[in-house]
């Protein structure tokens, strides 16, 4: 699926050139013929933002190329390949944040309040065709809070079950807290599913080198080779195994010579702090609560995964949590992000985010306890 102006632009002008001049020669009348509806557009290549058109041209394009040779059947299935593909829906691991952002709050408003999702909706218009309209509404902080007002207005007025009242609450918070687009985007870690890889290969190395996970985080953040090294591999590193993905990063640190004699002058057995212990690590529990902290921290503070990953492993308490002071006092994730911009907040400092300073505009609504982001 295609989400951004430009696509649409591209996609217009690479299906002009080959209904005007392709391998089929000149099939711009045949295709005005069967426009499917009595009224065309001024520019008839803007119908291609709606899938009844889409739908259309590629059957006519079936149809004359059926039986014209190989070259032309290609270079015909070519543009239906575009046409396909900018309307397709893609697969939640290939999203990015604001991606995953609009798809949610799409499906939970098809899923909720249907008549208003319909109502969205034009002649001859997708799903994916209405995905892509919030994605362009949900790309503005006007769009976004616009967005939040309107779950508030279903919360005050429907009697909504619990589990939607709680997950149109959470769409809430991440609707006011998406981070700032003036900010610059964060690219190194795209989605929660990549977020949940790098946490294991982290806790991996960490069990490897026999030393807490935040250490080593910071260890190879210090020296750069997270940055410079892991994640740029990170779409590569999704394909292998996690054993192949923390010997590979291994293998790269002990040929950097003087880093790796660095790193393991922290690090290792031998420099092990009394208060530390490793081998009654309940990993199962740090592989899920690990993860929930930093995807909250995110969602709660206006942070990109990887910013979100960087601060919580720098912080104190990621520490204290790896050592077992914090094994189990925190029974929510959400709690924590907000007890670490009380309790560290020059972690902080280098963002602009914290909901406390994005909410607070005159001209926005008021919001009871209920459904304040603090």
């Amino acid at each position: 699926m295609r989400y951004e102006e430009k696509d649409f632009e591209q996609l217009k002008k690479k299906t002009g050139e080959f209904l005007e001049n392709g391998a089929l020669g000149n099939i711009r009348p045949y295709w005005e013929m069967r426009w499917p509806y009595s009224q065309k557009p001024e520019n008839y290549l803007n119908g291609l933002a709606k899938a009844d058109v889409r739908k259309g041209l590629i059957s006519l394009l079936y149809n004359m190329s059926h039986g014209r040779g190989m070259e032309k059947t290609r270079a015909a299935e070519q543009i239906i390949g575009e046409l396909w593909e900018y309307g397709r829906p893609d697969k939640a691991q290939d999203r990015d944040m604001l991606q995953s952002l609009v798809w949610d709050t799409c499906m939970l408003l098809k899923n909720t309040c249907y008549w208003d999702w319909e109502e969205m909706r034009e002649i001859g218009e997708s799903d994916t065709d209405i995905v892509r309209k919030m994605y362009g509404k949900l790309r503005t902080l006007e769009g976004r809070e616009q967005q939040s007002d309107i779950f508030a207005g279903y919360l005050e007025t429907y009697d909504l079950p619990v589990k939607t009242q709680a997950e149109m609450e959470q769409l809430e918070t991440r609707l006011l807290n998406y981070p700032s687009p003036d900010k610059e985007e964060d690219r190194s870690i795209k989605n929660s599913y990549q977020l949940r890889d790098c946490v294991q290969w982290i806790q991996e190395l960490s069990a490897a080198w026999f030393t807490l996970p935040s250490k080593a985080y910071r260890n190879l953040n210090r020296t750069g080779v997270w940055r410079d090294y892991v994640v740029p591999q990170i779409p590569r590193y999704q394909t292998m195994s996690c054993y192949e993905v923390v010997s590979d990063i291994i293998s790269h640190v002990k040929g950097l010579g003087d880093v790796y004699g660095e790193l393991m002058k922290t690090m290792g057995r031998e420099h092990i702090e009394p208060q530390e212990i490793p081998s009654r690590y309940d990993w199962q529990y740090l592989r899920d609560a690990e993860p929930a902290c930093i995807e909250a921290l995110a969602t709660q503070k206006g942070l990109y995964f990887g910013e979100a990953l960087g601060t919580f492993y720098e912080s104190r308490f990621a520490m204290m949590l790896e050592q077992g002071r914090e094994r189990y006092a925190w029974t929510r994730a959400e709690a924590f992000a907000e007890y670490l911009e009380h309790s560290e907040p020059e972690l902080f400092m280098e963002y602009e985010c914290g909901c406390l300073t994005k909410i607070q505009n005159p001209g926005k609504r008021e919001t009871d306890n209920r459904r304040s982001v603090r």
